[in-house]
């Protein structure tokens, strides 16, 4: 009788189409399984350093994940141990493992070696990327049927992106992935040619940094362990959302501090000198700036998924958490809602919208309500912010833009024109608040080209308090 730990993720075949499983985790898993291949190869202590185990059945469906997404390899119910000073290969006179998993070489001559754990691994490498088993029996008569095939026809072609897992292929960088891809090829290649899992852990390794560099722009600067530990609390988040009922707020506020980390680097360090953060976003059009935008995008996108998903719990409870736990995520929501909703109104214009206030997410709007609510009403501010205090500021320049844009080529004049009033006093309410970051004044900003229209419009005398500010160069000392 053959006994398994039970592990509360399952088997990694239950997860190849696992939407929320990402690219980074799904390397980790890798990695882990291949350490574990290795292992037996090479090192196995618990029965001495004079023995070597090979695997014989290496698939998905034998590699458990526990309650971190930690991949462990299992059922050892067909594994051959033999001794470390001679050569691994046996003869056997009848084949086993499972179909599509098995070594080729294996099958045909009854030789059975380390590589054969090799090829089968590489299946289970191919079966990740591509988010579906060796044999898909809906396919049945098709060239899908097996991924085998498949994967080899794509290979000859260089066309492999065509079957990377449709969820995944936005996201994995281009080294990685061909780093990824060409060590699982290598594991299918005649025997000795294949690598051994040691140089498979080594290029693992390397697209996994390789991943990390291209998501991370901090990542130069953080060690191996600062990694492991990033890596951890991706995997973390799938546990905690297939549990909603144990969904805990206080620990995912850690977790979103990391996206928010890279979105203030970008803030701080990744922005054109004229433009600042909003505009460098919004008109991102060289390739390095495109490449930096999707990057800061991923975390953006997370963050929204958690924020919204937390504002509908707290809707329901709003004062459950003590006095020091509700402080923690009202300013947590403020900081969030700061640097992410201006990249949202960005996005939203970008794809030619109008009107954002009126069409705003609900969620920004609960958490701008209860931040209202909580805080201290003699609190005034002496000095800028670092980020502009209404979130909404840059949504309300952009249409300032597209109203004066209409006036000038024609729109209703009387409307417009105090549409246009009305935002000019907004602008010089939020400056005498020193509620709006020093960014807003530079060249390439957004508000600075309204105004350079919006005065040539109206002339040189005119003189709003605005006018006034921007015309004597008062906000040349706005910091």
């Amino acid at each position: 009788m053959l006994v398994l730990k039970y592990e509360s993720n399952g088997s990694l075949d239950n997860h190849l189409s696992n939407r929320d499983l990402t690219w980074i985790q799904r390397l980790q898993i890798c990695l882990d399984a291949a350490h574990g291949l290795q292992y037996i190869h090479e090192e196995v202590g618990d029965v001495g350093d004079e023995y070597r185990i090979l695997h014989r059945d290496v698939k998905s469906s034998n590699i458990l994940l526990d309650d971190n997404f930690k991949a462990k390899v299992s059922d050892f119910g067909l594994s051959r141990r033999g001794p470390a000073n001679r050569r691994t290969t046996y003869l056997i006179s009848s084949a086993c493992g499972t179909p599509g998993y098995i070594d080729p070489d294996y099958l045909t001559t009854g030789y059975l070696s380390q590589k054969s754990d090799v090829y089968s691994f590489g299946v289970v490498l191919f079966e990740v990327l591509c988010g579906r088993l060796i044999h898909a029996p809906e396919y049945k008569g098709d060239k899908r049927e097996f991924l085998t095939n498949l994967v080899k026809i794509h290979w000859e072609r260089k066309t492999l992106d065509e079957i990377v897992f449709p969820h995944l292929e936005r996201k994995i960088n281009r080294v990685a992935l061909l780093t990824f891809a060409n060590i699982a090829y290598q594991c299918w290649q005649s025997r000795n040619d294949r690598p051994t899992m040691k140089k498979v852990v080594e290029q693992l390794h390397k697209a996994l940094d390789n991943q990390l560099v291209s998501c991370n722009p901090l990542r130069a600067g953080i060690t191996n362990d600062q990694i492991g530990r990033l890596v951890k609390k991706q995997t973390d988040m799938i546990k905690r959302k297939r549990a909603t009922s144990a969904y805990d707020p206080t620990i995912k506020l850690s977790d979103m501090r990391i996206c928010l980390t890279y979105m203030e680097r970008y803030m701080r360090k990744e922005c054109k000198p004229t433009h600042g953060y909003y505009d460098s976003y919004r008109y991102a059009n060289t390739k390095e700036e495109i490449v930096k935008k999707q990057t800061i995008f991923v975390h953006q996108v997370q963050v929204n998924v958690y924020w919204k998903k937390l504002v509908e719990e707290k809707k329901m409870m709003p004062q459950k958490e003590g006095v020091k736990l509700r402080k923690r995520w009202l300013l947590g929501g403020t900081n969030y809602r700061r640097i992410v909703e201006p990249l949202d109104i960005a996005e939203y214009y970008i794809k030619g919208n109008r009107n954002y206030i009126e069409n705003r997410s609900n969620h920004y709007i609960l958490l701008e309500k209860w931040l209202d609510e909580d805080k201290n009403e003699n609190e005034r501010r002496s000095k800028a912010p670092s980020l502009t205090e209404d979130s909404c500021f840059w949504a309300h320049v952009e249409e300032a833009l597209i109203s004066l844009r209409n006036l000038l080529t024609g729109g209703p004049a009387d409307v417009v024109v105090k549409e246009l009033k009305k935002f000019d006093a907004y602008v010089m309410g939020e400056i005498n608040n020193y509620s709006v970051s020093p960014d807003v004044f530079l060249d390439g900003s957004s508000l600075m080209k309204w105004w350079k229209e919006y005065k040539a419009y109206k002339g040189n005398a005119f003189a709003s308090e605005f006018a006034k500010y921007i015309d004597n160069e008062s906000y040349k000392n706005y910091h």
